[in-house]
């Protein structure tokens, strides 16, 4: 299962117990639910679990962003080193949140997201960073487990919705739309990278220079 760009996808929690209904209901895991008990034996009997990151699994969530991004033709955003990881995942100032599911004796998976605010909304919505699960051990409900954390973590927050993007076509997106995502088909994503972001900069210091931007 990898997270790539474009098109948008999102899932409200509002769905979650519809979710639950089907696909999700066999991995469904909410550590402050007290009625989890069932899902949780469910994932033990599959022999694995998950649990929120610590700094102690930076090694294996290094290890499995570089497998994702090798597998998306994406080794040019692999510029954290462990220290950037240890900060902005588990310093003071952190501002990502992560699980990881373990399986052997190993973590074999591992989901990461951070808060994405919204104008107008008073709490942020949730976007999944990354969600790997390492090819031996895929179709063991192992990437269910791991959205359905994120999931409990945006009910008991009161977000409106978990996002994510990947590529057209990718075969992660009858994944998603089995668990609950819904395709946004009304939503293009443009971004402004390199050339674009230099463009915009020099057109607006450009009407700047004539009077017609004012920067400050």
């Amino acid at each position: 299962m990898f997270l790539n760009l474009n098109p948008l996808v999102w899932l409200s929690p509002s769905r979650v117990q519809t979710a639950s209904l089907g696909q999700c209901q066999k991995v469904y895991v909410s550590a402050s639910n007290a009625q989890g008990g069932r899902s949780q034996r469910r994932i033990q009997s599959a022999g694995f679990g998950v649990r929120p990151a610590c700094a102690a699994d930076v090694d294996s969530m290094m290890r499995m962003k570089a497998q994702l991004a090798a597998a998306e033709n994406a080794a040019f955003t692999l510029r954290w080193t462990q220290a950037d990881w240890l900060r902005e995942g588990f310093g003071a100032n952190a501002w990502l949140r992560s699980y990881v599911a373990e399986c052997d004796d190993a973590n074999v998976g591992m989901v990461i997201y951070s808060e994405h605010a919204y104008t107008g909304w008073r709490e942020p919505a949730l976007y999944i960073q990354d969600l790997f699960v390492e090819l031996k051990y895929r179709r063991r409900g192992i990437g269910g487990a791991l959205l359905a954390r994120v999931a409990a973590d945006a009910v008991a927050r009161g977000s409106p919705m978990i996002e994510l993007t990947m590529h057209a076509g990718n075969p992660a997106c009858e994944f998603y739309r089995r668990a609950g995502f819904e395709l946004v088909e009304d939503c293009v994503h443009y971004i402004a990278a390199g050339k674009g972001l230099a463009m915009l900069v020099s057109g607006a210091q450009e009407k700047s220079g004539h009077g017609d931007v004012t920067l400050r």
